[in-house]
């Protein structure tokens, strides 16, 4: 399941930027005020990761936001990482990797070779894939052969 968007709202008492879930009645984090009276909507965000960054930016004095800005992760770069852990690509690259000079692979050093590339697959959920498109063949238990 999807989560909502988000809201980000400025208390018209203390001034502090806070969220909400859009559509859900405002309360205020930090003073506890209740209610859409004096509430501004600062910006929206699709995600927590957007969120967090335009709050943090939202509550920064307007001569330090520059500063700071510079110094946050862009709020996209987790979701790309995220969808590159699943890259057919890098998958394919691992495989490449764990190839010995014959093209020869053990399961142990494509373990290593997903483990240090930060893929959550298994071994054998990536040979099971490259033997499916026709990149590997497998020898034996826990070996198999490039076929590129």
């Amino acid at each position: 399941m999807e989560l909502p968007p988000w809201d980000a709202l400025r208390c018209g008492e203390c001034e502090e930027v806070f969220a909400r879930k859009r559509g859900a009645l405002p309360r205020c984090s930090r003073c506890g005020k209740s209610g859409e009276d004096g509430i501004t909507i600062v910006g929206t965000a699709e995600n927590p990761h957007e969120l967090q960054a335009l709050i943090a930016m939202a509550n920064v004095p307007s001569e330090l936001r520059r500063e700071l800005a510079e110094k946050l992760p862009d709020p996209t770069s987790d979701i790309q990482s995220e969808s590159d852990e699943k890259s057919p690509m890098r998958t394919l690259n691992a495989v490449r990797e764990a190839a010995d000079d014959k093209g020869n692979i053990k399961r142990h050093n494509l373990q290593k070779t997903i483990a240090r590339n930060r893929i959550s697959a298994s071994p054998e959920q990536i040979a099971e894939w490259a033997e499916a498109e026709g990149l590997l063949l497998r020898v034996s238990e826990g070996c198999w052969r490039l076929l590129e």
